[in-house]
Protein backbone atom coordinates (compact mmCIF):
# COMPACT_ATOMS: atom_id res chain seq x y z
CA UNK A 1 0.00 0.00 0.00
CA UNK A 2 2.62 2.35 1.09
CA UNK A 3 4.61 1.69 -2.26
CA UNK A 4 1.68 2.23 -4.35
CA UNK A 5 1.33 5.94 -2.76
CA UNK A 6 5.17 6.39 -3.38
CA UNK A 7 5.16 5.70 -6.89
CA UNK A 8 1.74 7.36 -7.30
CA UNK A 9 3.67 10.54 -6.11
CA UNK A 10 6.77 9.97 -7.85
CA UNK A 11 4.51 9.75 -10.96
CA UNK A 12 2.59 12.83 -10.18
CA UNK A 13 5.85 14.97 -9.02
CA UNK A 14 7.67 13.98 -12.61
CA UNK A 15 4.62 14.66 -14.54
CA UNK A 16 4.32 18.27 -12.75
CA UNK A 17 7.90 18.82 -13.48
CA UNK A 18 7.36 18.40 -17.04
CA UNK A 19 4.01 20.07 -17.67
CA UNK A 20 5.58 23.52 -16.15
CA UNK A 21 7.52 23.46 -19.42
CA UNK A 22 3.97 23.62 -21.58
CA UNK A 23 2.15 25.47 -19.28
CA UNK A 24 4.10 28.62 -20.33
CA UNK A 25 5.35 27.62 -23.83
CA UNK A 26 9.16 27.75 -22.98
CA UNK A 27 11.41 25.43 -24.37
CA UNK A 28 13.60 23.56 -22.35
CA UNK A 29 15.64 21.89 -24.58
CA UNK A 30 15.66 22.65 -28.49
CA UNK A 31 18.49 21.29 -30.10
CA UNK A 32 19.24 21.75 -33.63
CA UNK A 33 22.01 20.11 -35.68
CA UNK A 34 24.31 23.38 -35.30
CA UNK A 35 24.87 25.38 -31.91
CA UNK A 36 22.42 22.88 -29.98
CA UNK A 37 19.53 25.36 -30.97
CA UNK A 38 20.35 28.15 -28.78
CA UNK A 39 19.51 30.49 -31.71
CA UNK A 40 15.86 29.69 -31.32
CA UNK A 41 15.65 30.02 -27.76
CA UNK A 42 13.31 33.21 -27.17
CA UNK A 43 14.96 35.77 -25.31
CA UNK A 44 12.45 36.59 -22.59
CA UNK A 45 9.43 34.74 -21.31
CA UNK A 46 6.27 35.06 -23.64
CA UNK A 47 3.88 37.88 -22.46
CA UNK A 48 0.34 36.63 -22.16
CA UNK A 49 -2.69 37.95 -21.20
CA UNK A 50 -3.76 36.51 -17.99
CA UNK A 51 -6.75 35.06 -19.68
CA UNK A 52 -4.54 32.27 -21.20
CA UNK A 53 -2.60 32.37 -18.09
CA UNK A 54 -5.38 31.00 -16.26
CA UNK A 55 -6.58 28.79 -18.89
CA UNK A 56 -3.56 27.02 -18.77
CA UNK A 57 -2.87 26.59 -15.55
CA UNK A 58 -6.62 25.48 -14.87
CA UNK A 59 -6.00 23.03 -17.90
CA UNK A 60 -2.62 21.56 -16.50
CA UNK A 61 -4.48 21.15 -12.74
CA UNK A 62 -7.51 19.29 -14.57
CA UNK A 63 -4.94 16.76 -16.27
CA UNK A 64 -3.14 16.08 -13.26
CA UNK A 65 -6.03 15.43 -11.08
CA UNK A 66 -7.05 13.23 -13.70
CA UNK A 67 -4.50 11.56 -14.00
CA UNK A 68 -4.17 10.57 -10.15
CA UNK A 69 -7.98 9.72 -10.44
CA UNK A 70 -7.66 7.55 -13.14
CA UNK A 71 -5.08 5.43 -11.25
CA UNK A 72 -7.81 5.77 -7.97
CA UNK A 73 -10.11 4.05 -10.33
CA UNK A 74 -7.79 1.59 -11.71
CA UNK A 75 -6.89 0.67 -7.88
CA UNK A 76 -9.73 0.75 -6.49
CA UNK A 77 -11.16 -1.93 -8.98
CA UNK A 78 -8.17 -4.10 -8.68
CA UNK A 79 -8.66 -3.66 -4.88
CA UNK A 80 -12.32 -4.87 -5.52
CA UNK A 81 -11.46 -7.65 -7.88
CA UNK A 82 -9.26 -8.67 -5.10
CA UNK A 83 -11.03 -8.96 -2.07
CA UNK A 84 -11.66 -12.65 -2.40
CA UNK A 85 -15.23 -12.53 -0.95
CA UNK A 86 -13.50 -10.14 2.17
CA UNK A 87 -16.43 -7.83 3.16
CA UNK A 88 -14.40 -5.51 4.56
CA UNK A 89 -12.13 -4.70 1.68
CA UNK A 90 -14.75 -5.02 -0.70
CA UNK A 91 -16.25 -1.87 0.96
CA UNK A 92 -12.89 -0.21 1.04
CA UNK A 93 -12.91 -0.99 -2.29
CA UNK A 94 -15.98 0.33 -3.19
CA UNK A 95 -15.20 3.57 -0.87
CA UNK A 96 -12.45 4.73 -2.88
CA UNK A 97 -14.37 3.75 -6.50
CA UNK A 98 -17.21 6.19 -4.96
CA UNK A 99 -14.66 8.75 -4.09
CA UNK A 100 -12.98 8.33 -7.39
CA UNK A 101 -15.86 9.03 -9.42
CA UNK A 102 -17.28 12.02 -7.57
CA UNK A 103 -13.76 13.50 -7.94
CA UNK A 104 -14.38 13.05 -11.60
CA UNK A 105 -16.94 14.60 -11.40
CA UNK A 106 -16.49 17.70 -9.65
CA UNK A 107 -12.93 18.02 -11.83
CA UNK A 108 -15.22 18.14 -15.39
CA UNK A 109 -18.03 20.41 -13.98
CA UNK A 110 -15.06 22.94 -12.65
CA UNK A 111 -13.26 22.40 -16.19
CA UNK A 112 -16.52 23.06 -17.71
CA UNK A 113 -17.60 26.46 -15.15
CA UNK A 114 -13.63 27.71 -16.20
CA UNK A 115 -14.61 27.03 -19.97
CA UNK A 116 -17.76 28.84 -19.83
CA UNK A 117 -16.32 31.85 -17.48
CA UNK A 118 -13.39 32.38 -19.64
CA UNK A 119 -15.60 32.32 -23.39
CA UNK A 120 -17.98 35.16 -21.66
CA UNK A 121 -14.56 37.26 -20.65
CA UNK A 122 -12.91 36.90 -23.70
CA UNK A 123 -16.51 37.71 -25.81
CA UNK A 124 -17.48 34.04 -26.58
CA UNK A 125 -15.13 32.69 -28.75
CA UNK A 126 -13.89 29.23 -26.59
CA UNK A 127 -10.86 29.63 -25.94
CA UNK A 128 -8.78 32.86 -25.50
CA UNK A 129 -5.99 34.66 -27.28
CA UNK A 130 -2.78 32.80 -27.63
CA UNK A 131 -1.33 36.13 -27.97
CA UNK A 132 1.38 35.10 -30.70
CA UNK A 133 -0.57 35.59 -34.05
CA UNK A 134 1.07 36.50 -37.14
CA UNK A 135 0.69 40.13 -37.04
CA UNK A 136 -2.28 40.78 -38.93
Amino acid sequence: MKLFFKILLFFTVSISILGLSFLFDINLIQASSGGYGLDQVPSELPRDDIATIIVRIVNYVVGLVGIILLVMLIYGGVMYMTSAGSEEQAKKAKSVLTYAIIGIVIIALSFLITQFIVSMLTGGGGNPPSGGGSGS
